[in-house]
C-alpha cells in the first residue's frame, strides 16, 4: 500500500512538472512572439526602403533614356532593380533574425517548426525582380529555411546556394531558375511544381518530403 501511495505520488509530481514546463514553453513563446512582432514592422520598414531604392533607380534610368545613353529597348537590368550594399546587409540579417518557432493551434503547440515570416521576405524579394547580383547576394547569405511560401512563380532568377530547407514550397514554378548548391532538405513539394532549370540540376529535388 505505501509503494502505491509513493508511486501515485510520483505520478502526480511528473504531471505538475510536464504542466509547468508547457507553461514555460507557452511563456517562451509568447515572448518571441513579442520580437517576431518588432522584426516584422523592421521588415516593412526595410522593404519600404527597397521600393524607395528602386523608384530612385528607375528615375535615374529614364534620366538616362533622354539623355539618349540607352534606348528604352537596351536599358541594363540593374539600373532598374540594384539595391545598395547596406541595404542588402539588412536584408541579409533580417533573414537571419526570423528564426523558426512552433504556431499555436487551439490551446497547444504545433509539433512543426515554421516561419512565415521569412516566407513573406522571400516572397517579396522573388515579386521585385532584383538584379542577378543582388538577388544572388541576398539568397546565398540570407536563410529561408523554414519559410512557409506555398504557391509561386519564379522566372528568370539566379538562386545559388540558397537554404530552403525544411520549406513549404507547395504548388510552387520555377521556369529558367539557375540553382547551384541549394538546400532543400525535407522541403515540402507535396502538390504538383514546375521545375524548369538551368543546366543539368536533377539534385534539386532531392531529399524532397511529400505529404
Amino acid at each position: 500500500m505505501l509503494l502505491g501511495l509513493q508511486d501515485e505520488k510520483f505520478g502526480i509530481q511528473n504531471m505538475l512538472l510536464r504542466d509547468q514546463n508547457d507553461r514555460i514553453k507557452l511563456q517562451n513563446n509568447l515572448l518571441e512572439a513579442d520580437r517576431r512582432s518588432s522584426l516584422v514592422f523592421l521588415m516593412s520598414n526595410i522593404l519600404d526602403k527597397m521600393d524607395d531604392e528602386i523608384k530612385i533607380n528607375l528615375m535615374r534610368t529614364k534620366n538616362a533614356i533622354n539623355r539618349g545613353e540607352f534606348s528604352p529597348d537596351s536599358i541594363p537590368e540593374r539600373l532598374r532593380y540594384k539595391l545598395s550594399d547596406a541595404l542588402i546587409g539588412r536584408i541579409i540579417a533580417l533573414s537571419r533574425a526570423f528564426q523558426p518557432y512552433q504556431m499555436m493551434q487551439s490551446d497547444t503547440l504545433s509539433g512543426q517548426l515554421v516561419s512565415p515570416e521569412r516566407g513573406q521576405l522571400f516572397i517579396s524579394l522573388m515579386q521585385n525582380k532584383l538584379d542577378s547580383a543582388t538577388q544572388n547576394t541576398i539568397v546565398a547569405a540570407g536563410d529561408f529555411s523554414y519559410a512557409i511560401i506555398g504557391k509561386i512563380s519564379i522566372e528568370n532568377a539566379v538562386l545559388d546556394e540558397i537554404n530552403l530547407a525544411f520549406s513549404s514550397l507547395k504548388g510552387a514554378n520555377f521556369r529558367n531558375v539557375r540553382i547551384s548548391n541549394g538546400q532543400f532538405q525535407y522541403s515540402d513539394f507535396s502538390e504538383p511544381i514546375k521545375v524548369s532549370l538551368l543546366k543539368n540540376q536533377e539534385s534539386f529535388l532531392t531529399n524532397r518530403r511529400f505529404s
